[in-house]
């Protein structure tokens, strides 16, 4: 099992990981998303959008926040169905956009 993806974001940018995830000769049934360790429920981030697809000998899922927040900085976990575990530190950076301006005017 494994995840990619960028660990930091700039605010306002797309978060995106991937989880890509076999059991040797079998594909996983299922695997779940956590942040912080809280399961990851539609209702409760309905800003994050999982998608999850079979390939031929891979579960893959892909967990994509369309524009992060400073709230959306943490640990990010993917799990399969026999408890085989993948994590991914993600930091979304708030940067002062007035504070650049400034420098380039002089």
């Amino acid at each position: 099992i494994s995840i990619e993806g960028k660990e930091f974001v700039e605010s306002g940018q797309k978060v995106y990981l991937k989880c890509n995830t076999t059991e040797g000769d079998k594909i996983p049934e299922d695997l779940d998303w956590f942040k912080d360790g809280d399961k990851i429920e539609a209702n409760e981030y309905p800003h994050i959008f999982i998608t999850k697809s079979k390939d031929t000998m891979a579960l893959v899922s892909e967990l994509t926040i369309t524009s992060g927040t400073s709230n959306d900085s943490g640990t990010y976990i993917c799990r399969s169905t026999s408890e085989l575990i993948a994590s991914a530190e993600v930091s979304v950076l708030v940067a002062n956009l007035r504070k650049k301006r400034r420098n380039l005017l002089g």
